[in-house]
């Protein structure tokens, strides 16, 4: 299966497998499953003793890794389960690659082993959720435990098994990086002991952190005498990776401020990157090491804020830094080997370490130049006041700082670390192997290389470059950009690193960007407005040592550096006096701008090296100049009328001041509207009228109670005393007089003005500062109207207060007003570069206390000024755009009341180009998502001052908004595109052509929302500029985009078959019920017939419909299709309820000739050759096509099926045969039966048949914005547009006849009352059912899987969707498979309804071809064909119940035609638990019977296999030969014999016969009878077994085991365990044939154990070649005589004895008939079995001790016993003898 479009591949899951053989003769089969597909071998692991196993499945997701070992590496993961192997795609060139995936990669090399992991997947099973979710798991060396880390790797594990379900892994936490509880390590991996040193040694530029208020009180009290920082620094260290290399990229240093009585407060936070301080093990690889060196902090503001500011965040290293807080010196070093005592992590730095670090600490004098070449795009929030621009480096240039003098530019001066020359010998190495592999790869240009080979390794160069050029973070502070407001609120930042900007006298050292012009887009500090571009920077930056200054260079660039002393002369209305000098208690009479410094004018000196170069004079700022209409097009001009009453609910009437009764938005005086000429250069687009889009009453007026106030309100109340009212007329600006008017010649923030954003009411004022590290750019005035009637009022400049907005006219309320002095300086020795020695100048002292301020020194004023400026154009192309996203929705209440006409609210877009300070607009395109303006805007006088040729390569960035019109409201945004303009310096005589491009347009996230077609032109404006495009027919102002730049058009013809709309959702709380289709493309719209009731019939009643258009030859311009769906409701309300956008049309795309050739598009349709039917039945004519099919090679003749096997034969049979699975099969295939098509997926996946959309394709509609639809499950999807399209060119003479139409035959398009029969094979054994349908009314199958539960809701696994309309309407007839072979009975009978040639003549209507004829019953011509039934079926065997020949024929002429075959697929089961995670499979098959066709046949009968009831009766007679496996007491061999029967599976039911005790002779007489009831399955030749796996089991478990009959030898042992001698087995259905007599009993009997020695037919068995064939207990019912059994070892068997038996297997009814009881139990008949009649020695000894002594003992030792016996007496004797002899002779002496 592809994903995301890629290379198809295979996916096997094995789950389970059931009811295997058990090929083990002691325990269970350990089972496995090996898959091979295309060559290719996988194999599952081995699971024991089981023959139901059930494979776990087992996902695992790898996320990244980090610290790989290598200096260039393209890290691959490997990961192996079993015997599988799955790989990730290779990342390259780098050691922390990111994968989030697991997919195969296109080769793994063997020998580039970076390291591995290993663990049991048993110990993944045992965690909660059997699942490790986003580990990180610890790479190792197997053959080195002892060698560390090779690299971390970030996975997620998971192993499922049946019923399992898949834990959420979810996306990445902070928690992530917790090392040490997210770490897995490997058992015997050995860790390095490393230490991280971390010497901190001084920190500096650390901004405020605490309230000065202690101090104040301290020092009013005397308590105070010193000045502190009022901050109390400390710095913490974090590293979380105790490990080396440490899966923990990053190293953690806090700056903190300590606080006595609270919590600790972070003055900011650095992140060090391990690998940009560090590099990987190897020959000149080296540990974490830096410095010493000063690292530079970033977070919030510097500003101290008592309150919180909100920028916490930032200072704890969360997002991007606005400001620079602080830098700390500081050295980092790691030793290995060594680990830090207890206590002893935080020492104090020894005393002579100190004077090493000395060196690093020197300063060097450093200069920025920063020219400021335009600011636009600014927003009217931020500009309500002054704007100022600064530009700082650390601290200097700061001007809120006062820490910092204005003139010190003093950074420290960096010798070479450790760290410096270990980088060097990386780098040195490095580009060294670079360069050699690059010379081997140049060196092989005669051979033919691979480009994807060279590529490849250019990628690779360009990575390993990428790597060598990561460093440590500068110890240079990065230059902040700020954008200043007014009260100096800081808005927007920029960060540029130093390093791009730094200069070297050596050009290749410099910056990328050192002395270049460069456009950058300010970001806003606040987190709400981060997405939105605050301000565009148009500037150019240089930055190198003051010693360098001299080879300062502009290398071209147009203006004059002025340097001037400034200082302003500030003044306060008083009471009495009027007008004068400030006296220092709010501001100094003569100061900076802001009015902080002191600068009085008669205290300023020259700069060393330089002089002054004229008098002091007023120069005005130039942007009081500037008018309220600088920059605009459009203006509105505006004027507010007053009127007053002199008590409340007095009447209205005019101010009698007239200066008073007409006055402008700041009430200063203005004439009567009646009196306001129109400006210069402009003319009046409409009359004066009263602006009532405010909160004022019905007249305009609004209230107040007094004037100057700003709370007006549109209602009158008894206490207002004032009202206005406000008049407004619109004006244009005359493009002649625009081109004419040039009022400065300077400087371009005069002639780029002000953002076209801005309102006219707003005024920006841009200076920019400078000391020395930055500098203020500002203008000089020539020749200026405006400047002479100020100066005539002094050149001041007035405001209500200081903090107000300073104005060129003096209105009622102001009271503070102030001018700007200059004194211009010049340098003693004129060179380019000499304003870059420019530093803070010390001004005369005026008395002691002003020798400790800041005020005795200035900085000078830098300023650029221009004589001269280049005039361009700009031309925009803009074309159309495609995929605009829905911005408008209608309401719910607006539809049920009616509202809102028939419009589509979807989009109304227009276009705002935006180019420095210029703006132009299209026009809008209404109710469109794929809007076409084919429009081209002219921004003219266009002043840009810089050298030509440095603008052509690097031109400023066009922005181009696309908006959303809202009549109600303003433009909603929608996104942006960003394109630069080609650059034409000769003006019209350049030769070049644009071409248009697909620019991206991006929301203010990120994501994606459409793509805009355009191009981009600025010329030079040299007199002599290309003639505009042609207009617009219907417009004066429009023009088209030219002809030689759009599109090449071209008559292109659009059929659209469409057939009706399904699944429509409901619209604003009602059912969609008389649906219309729009189709629209390029501007140009059709309408479908209007469904008039869904419910009856949701096909279009005319569906096809024809496009005759002009559309774009090249398919990169082809506009998209969008499907709008209207529901006509009542009262003439259409709303659009769905729409569907088609962007690409290629695939629907067809060549002229594809409508006349032989086939038609994607159709396949073939054309008819006229052909005459041939009656001699002679081969057919030259032009005619002859099919021949080889005939099939011979094979060998194969064994003729046994009559009685067919009954078995069922759908089953057919069904297992054409899987593969023979033994379930049985014979059917011997029978030369017809096998059907098995798919492993949805009949809809499959390419041959087009995936059954080649009539109509299923579009789905959406609505655009989420929360519309009225269902809870909600997938986006509102309903779906059946239809098609083809697309082809017409001639381009209109007159010329169109081509034949593709589309024109279609079925009619009314409901069809089908017969839909469900065969559901593999799942829960359902019977086919039949349905009755109406399609399309009811297309859609859905088939649900559920897991029954007897007490709780049965829990649904898994559904799948069969769309019936598509099998219904595809040419490949969907409806019912085509089987092989034409049957009229038997297990295959024709089951469709109709017959082959009534189908084939179907087809020959439908596709409007001749009707097939036939020449008798074996020949055909069809379409131009001919085809024989010999052809088909030459030596084919044929099976029973065939039909007719000619329906045969029809048959397979179909069969020919792509149409689908009689087949089984399979679906996957989907659950919306876990969406797109497969839950499973089911195999099934659909047949769909049209009722008008006739009645449909009988189903097919696919219930499962029913088994039958059987008996096994086993008499064992007698046994010889049998092992002796045990010495009696008298030394003889003997054994206890007695034999043991089962069937396989029924384990349960072992039998026994009694004992044949002391055979001697291995003889055994049983006379015993088995008696095995069993179920079998005829078919399958299976045992039937059903029983419950534990006693709790609800449901009883089915197996399938082979009729095989286990009979063994056993010698019985009383205080021991029996012993076992040998066994049988024997398979029932090929049973091998008995031995008449025990003397013909032997091994030769049974097969080989050599497969070998019968596949090659050497001796085919045992010492025998005549060995009688098997035969089938069940044919032969009975079967009597001797079988050996046998004790295999190592592949050989060892005969140990002969069993004599009879087999007899019996029905139910035959048993039931035939009764007889097991062993010789009642009823003992059939046959009657007497008792054996054993010899006397067989007997248990301890039951019969008078027989055991006479039979036993007697018998063996009866001369020893009559020996001893004789001893014992003539013992006695001997003994009494001497036992009366003393007494006797003692008798005889003492003469008793």
């Amino acid at each position: 299966m592809a994903e995301g479009g890629g290379t198809p591949g295979l996916e096997v899951v094995v789950q389970s497998a059931k009811n295997l053989i058990n090929l083990e003769r002691i325990g269970k089969s350990d089972p496995y499953c090996i898959v091979e597909y295309k060559g290719e071998e996988q194999q599952t692991d081995v699971i024991s003793n089981d023959l139901n196993p059930k494979w776990n499945k087992v996902r695992i997701r790898v996320v990244e890794g980090r610290q790989i070992e290598g200096s260039d590496v393209s890290p691959v993961v490997k990961v192996t389960v079993s015997n599988q192997i799955k790989q990730t795609r290779a990342a390259k060139h780098t050691s922390s690659p990111y994968f989030d995936q697991v997919s195969n990669a296109k080769r793994f090399r063997s020998n580039s082993l970076i390291g591995t992991f290993k663990m049991p997947i048993g110990v993944v099973y045992i965690q909660e959720g059997h699942s490790f979710v986003r580990k990180w798991l610890l790479l190792s060396n197997p053959e080195d435990p002892t060698g560390g880390a090779k690299g971390y790797l970030k996975v997620t594990m998971i192993v499922l098994g049946p019923g399992d379900d898949a834990p959420q892994s979810g996306k990445g936490t902070e928690g992530d990086d917790d090392v040490e509880s997210n770490l897995l390590r490997p058992a015997g991996v050995q860790l390095r002991p490393a230490t991280l040193s971390l010497k901190v040694f001084q920190a500096e530029d650390i901004p405020q952190m605490d309230s000065a208020a202690l101090e104040g009180i301290k020092n009013l009290f005397g308590a105070g005498t010193e000045s502190k920082k009022l901050v109390d620094p400390y710095l913490q260290l974090e590293f979380a990776g105790k490990k080396f290399p440490s899966m923990c990229t990053k190293i953690k240093l806090t700056l903190k401020d300590w606080d006595r009585f609270g919590k600790d407060d972070t003055i900011a936070t650095v992140f060090l990157d391990v690998a940009d301080v560090s590099w990987p093990a190897g020959a000149h690889g080296f540990l974490p090491t830096m410095g010493p060196a000063f690292i530079n902090f970033y977070g919030g503001p510097r500003e101290f804020s008592a309150l919180p500011d909100g920028y916490d965040e930032l200072n704890k290293g969360k997002g991007e830094g606005v400001a620079y807080r602080g830098r700390v010196l500081m050295q980092l070093s790691t030793t290995m080997g060594e680990q830090p005592e207890d206590g002893t992590e935080v020492v104090d730095i020894q005393e002579e370490d100190l004077p090493a670090v000395d060196k690093f600490m020197r300063r060097r004098r450093f200069r920025l130049a920063m020219f400021m070449l335009s600011a636009t795009r600014m927003r009217e929030k931020d500009t309500d006041g002054p704007i100022t621009f600064e530009v700082s480096v650390g601290n200097f240039g700061d001007v809120q700082d006062a820490s910092t003098p204005p003139s010190s530019s003093a950074t420290q001066d960096q010798a070479a670390t450790e760290m410096d020359n270990s980088i060097a010998v990386v780098r040195r190495v490095e580009l060294r192997k670079i360069v050699e592999d690059a010379s081997v790869l140049r060196s092989q240009e005669e051979a033919p290389i691979d480009v994807e080979t060279v590529v490849s390794k250019a990628e690779g160069y360009v990575g390993m470059l990428k790597n060598l050029a990561r460093g440590p973070p500068s110890s240079m502070p990065d230059i902040m950009i700020w954008m200043i407001g007014g009260e100096k609120k800081k808005i927007a930042y920029y960060r540029i690193p130093a390093h791009e900007v730094l200069f070297s006298p050596n050009p290749d050292h410099r910056g990328k960007f050192c002395g270049k012009n460069q456009t950058i887009v300010m970001k806003y500090m606040e987190k709400k407005d981060k997405k939105r571009l605050p301000c565009q920077l148009r500037l150019n930056l240089w930055f190198g040592l003051q010693r360098q200054a001299h080879l300062f260079t502009r290398q071209g660039a147009e203006g004059v550096i002025n340097v001037y002393a400034e200082t302003y002369q500030n003044q306060h209305q008083g009471l009495i006096h009027g007008w004068e000098d400030c006296h220092g208690d709010d501001r100094p009479p003569w100061s900076d701008v802001a009015g902080l410094v002191p600068l009085p004018k008669d205290n300023f000196v020259p700069a060393e090296g330089w002089k002054w170069a004229g008098p002091w004079f007023v120069d005005p700022d130039p942007s009081m100049f500037l008018g309220k209409d600088a920059g605009f097009k459009n203006f509105v001009e505006e004027v507010y009328e007053h009127e007053v009453r002199q008590g409340p609910g007095r009447s209205w009437e005019k101010n009698k001041d007239e200066a008073k009764h007409w006055t402008d938005s700041s009430n200063k005086p203005a004439g009567r509207k009646d009196q306001i000429a129109c400006a210069e250069g402009w003319e009046w687009s409409s009359d004066w009228e009263a602006d009532l889009n405010r909160a004022v009453d019905e007249e305009g007026w609004e209230y107040s109670v007094e004037l100057f106030t700003s709370a007006w309100t549109g209602v009158e109340k008894q206490f207002h005393l004032c009202r206005r009212k406000r008049w407004i007329r619109k004006r244009e600006r005359i493009a002649e007089a625009d081109s004419k008017k040039q009022v400065f010649k300077h400087h371009n923030v005069l002639n780029n003005d002000l953002p076209d954003i801005l309102t006219c009411k707003y005024l920006v004022r841009l200076s920019w500062w400078m000391s020395t590290s930055h500098f203020d750019l500002c203008t000089d005035i020539h020749e200026c109207p405006q400047q002479e009637e100020l100066m005539k009022g002094g050149g001041w400049m007035y405001a209500t207060t200081w903090s107000s907005r300073f104005e060129a006219e003096q209105g009622f309320a102001d009271m503070v007003r102030h001018r700007r002095w200059h004194r211009k300086m010049a340098p003693e020795e004129e060179t380019e570069g000499a304003f870059l020695t420019l530093g803070a100048t010390a001004m005369k002292s005026e008395g002691k206390e002003d020798k400790n301020k800041m005020g005795a020194m200035y900085a000078p004023r830098v300023m650029l000024s221009y004589e001269k400026h280049h005039v361009y154009q700009l031309r925009c192309y803009l074309y159309q755009g495609r995929d605009l996203p829905v911005m408008d929705e209608e309401t719910v209440a607006g539809d049920l009341l009616g509202g809102g006409g028939n419009k589509d609210v979807s989009c109304d877009p227009f276009c705002r180009v935006c180019f420095l300070n210029h703006t132009a607009l299209t026009e809008i395109k209404r109710y469109t998502l794929n809007p076409t303006w084919d429009q081209t805007l002219i921004i003219d006088n266009i002043r840009i001052h810089a050298d030509p040729d440095k603008l052509a390569e690097d031109p400023p960035i066009i922005f181009t908004s696309v908006l959303d019109y809202d009549a109600m409201g303003k433009p909603e945004y929608i996104g942006r595109s960003t394109s630069v303009p080609m650059v034409k310096l000769s003006g019209g005589r350049d030769p070049r052509k644009p071409r248009l491009g697909w620019y991206p347009i991006t929301t203010r996230e990120g994501t994606y929302a459409g793509q805009l077609l355009a191009a981009f032109e600025l010329y030079l404006d040299d007199g002599q500029l290309p003639p505009p495009p042609p207009l617009h027919e219907d417009s004066d102002t429009l023009f088209h985009v030219p002809s030689d730049i759009r599109p090449q058009m071209q008559r292109t013809g659009i059929e659209v078959l469409c057939w009706g709309v399904r699944k429509l959702k409901k619209y604003h709380l009602r059912n969609v019920t008389s649906p219309q289709c729009e189709f629209e493309i390029g501007g140009n719209v059709m309408k479908s017939p209007v469904i008039k009731s869904v419910e009856q019939n949701p096909n279009f009643p005319e569906p096809s419909i024809f496009f005759d258009v002009y559309l774009p030859r090249e398919d990169l311009y082809m506009p998209p299709m969008t499907i709008k769906v209207r529901d006509h409701r009542l009262f003439g309300r259409k709303p659009v309820v769905g729409r569907c956008v088609i962007s690409n049309l290629a695939p629907f795309s067809v060549e002229p000739e594809q409508q006349t050739g032989a086939e038609e598009g994607e159709d396949g349709q073939q054309q008819q050759e006229e052909e005459e039917v041939e009656a001699d039945g002679q081969p057919p004519e030259e032009d005619h096509t002859v099919l021949e099919i080889e005939p099939p090679l011979e094979e060998p003749k194969e064994q003729q099926p046994d009559e009685a096997t067919e009954e078995d034969i069922d759908w089953w049979c057919k069904f297992y045969a054409s899987i593969g699975d023979e033994q379930q099969a049985g014979s059917y295939l011997q029978h030369g039966y017809d096998t059907m098509e098995v798919y492993d997926d949805p009949l809809e996946t499959i390419k041959t048949f087009d995936y059954l959309e080649d009539f109509t394709s299923t579009f789905h509609l959406e609505r655009g914005k989420k929360g519309d639809s009225d269902d809870e499950d909600d997938d986006g999807s509102v309903g779906e547009v059946k239809a098609k399209f083809r697309l082809y060119p017409l001639p381009a003479d209109p007159r010329a006849p169109l081509p034949p139409k593709i589309l024109d035959r279609y079925p009619a398009p009314d409901p069809v009352d089908c017969v839909v029969r469900v065969y559901v094979i593999r799942a829960l054994t359902l019977q086919p059912q039949d349905m009755n349908g109406l399609i399309p009314l009811e297309k859609d199958l859905e088939i649900r899987v559920y897991d029954m539960d007897l007490i709780s809701r049965d829990d649904l696994i898994g559904s799948t969707i069969i769309d019936l309309e598509n099998r219904l309407l595809t040419k490949h007839r969907g409806t019912c498979g085509l089987p092989q072979t034409y049957t009229i009975d038997g297990p295959n009978v024709w089951r469709d309804i109709q017959e082959p040639k009534a189908i084939l003549e179907s087809l020959a209507e439908r596709d409007g071809i001749d009707k097939p004829v036939y020449d008798g019953t074996n020949k055909l011509k069809f379409n131009g064909n001919t085809y024989r039934l010999e052809t088909f079926e030459n030596e084919k065997k044929l099976p029973k119940h065939i039909g007719p020949a000619d329906q045969r024929l029809a048959l397979h002429v179909l069969r020919e035609q792509d149409l689908v075959p009689e087949h089984v697929e399979t679906r996957p089961l989907y659950s919306k638990m876990q969406p797109g995670l497969e839950q499973g499979r089911l195999q099934l098959w659909v047949d769909i019977f049209p009722k008008d066709l006739g009645q449909p046949p009988p189903p097919v009968d696919v219930t499962p296999r029913l088994a039958k009831k059987y008996e096994l009766r086993v008499i064992i007679w007698n046994t010889a030969d049998v092992y002796l496996d045990e010495t009696s007491i008298t030394g003889e061999q003997m054994s206890d014999i007695y034999v043991k029967g089962w069937i396989t599976g029924l384990e349960d039911d072992k039998q026994k016969t009694d004992i044949h005790y002391r055979s001697l002779d291995g003889t055994g007489m049983f006379n015993w009878r088995f008696v095995f009831p069993f179920e079998y399955l005829p078919a399958e030749k299976m045992v039937y077994i059903a029983k419950k796996e534990h006693f709790w089991s609800l449901d009883k478990t089915v197996a399938k085991k082979p009729l095989q009959l286990n009979i063994q030898v056993w010698d019985n042992d009383k205080f021991s365990f029996d012993d076992w001698l040998g066994e049988v087995t024997l398979d029932l259905n090929e049973l091998v044939m008995p031995a008449t007599s025990a003397k013909k009993c032997g091994l030769h009997q049974l097969p080989s154990l050599n497969p070998d020695e019968e596949s090659e037919g050497v001796l085919g068995f045992l010492g025998l070649r005549d060995r009688p064939q098997p035969v089938c207990l069940f044919r032969q019912k009975t079967s009597r005589g001797w079988w050996p059994v046998f004790m295999a070892a190592e592949g050989t068997r060892e005969l140990r004895g002969k069993v004599e038996m009879t087999l007899e297997i019996l029905t139910e009814d035959e048993a039931m008939e035939k009764e007889a009881g097991k062993g010789q139990k009642d009823p003992n008949m059939n046959p009657t079995l007497e008792k054996p009649n054993r010899p006397s020695t067989s007997f248990l000894w301890f039951t019969s001790p008078f027989r055991t002594l006479r039979i036993i003992i007697w018998r063996n030792y009866k001369w020893y016993i009559i020996g001893g016996l004789i001893i014992l007496l003539i013992a006695a004797i001997l003994l009494l003898f001497m036992y009366n002899m003393p007494g006797y002779i003692a008798k005889k002496i003492i003469g008793a």
